[in-house]
């Protein structure tokens, strides 16, 4: 969660002396981070809604898609005043994002995730309205890329100003090339050994 109120300041700038970060450490305080985060928080009670609606079965499965509806509502309006708000905080984010070519794609994807989340719940794929969540999820986050790209850390420090030396981005992919398998091998076990649904047990 701090993370998740940090990272949205950068949208803002940070402030940099000689090279050097400058700032206080209170920037995360501002409204927009803080808002953010109860995007976020928001989001992650839709995405927890969801999950139970696929993983359980009756009351607690009816209770899920109610509350799951309710808050894809409340998401939605969040992250539209989010994108709007976004766009108000720098002439570049709403370029970016007033672009045909960024915003109408976003659209077709967003309405066809969304058609596939109400779908779910008239279906027996009822792990449709977490996958439409989490694909919405994808999408605010490459919104996010498009506003910033090429820029990391506003207002001018670039991905390539950025990069580490070759070396140093050579021994981290080494590490990624261990890492990565074995989190993913770890991660499909642990959902195999919690697949299927969960069912109340009567005496």
């Amino acid at each position: 969660m701090p993370a998740d109120i940090i990272k949205p300041r950068t949208f803002r700038g940070l402030i940099r002396k000689a090279g050097q970060y400058g700032g206080n450490g209170w920037e995360w305080s501002g409204l927009f981070p803080l808002y953010c985060g109860a995007v976020l928080v928001v989001g992650y009670m839709w995405l927890g809604a969801c999950w139970l609606y696929w993983r359980t079965v009756d009351d607690l499965q009816r209770r899920s898609g109610r509350q799951a509806r309710a808050l894809v509502i409340v998401t939605m309006m969040l992250l539209a005043v989010l994108v709007i708000w976004t766009a108000r905080l720098d002439a570049q984010y709403a370029q970016r994002l007033s672009n045909r070519l960024i915003w109408l794609p976003a659209a077709i994807l967003l309405t066809a995730v969304l058609v596939s989340f109400a779908l779910g719940f008239r279906s027996r794929r009822h792990y449709l309205p977490l996958f439409a969540a989490l694909g919405i999820f994808i999408l605010a986050f490459a919104l996010m890329v498009a506003a910033l790209f090429p820029l990391i850390v506003p207002p001018n420090l670039t991905l390539q100003k950025a990069a580490s030396s070759p070396t140093s981005q050579i021994f981290m992919l080494v590490g990624f090339a261990v890492l990565i398998p074995v989190t993913l091998i770890y991660n499909t076990y642990g959902f195999r050994v919690f697949s299927g649904k969960v069912r109340v047990v009567h005496d």
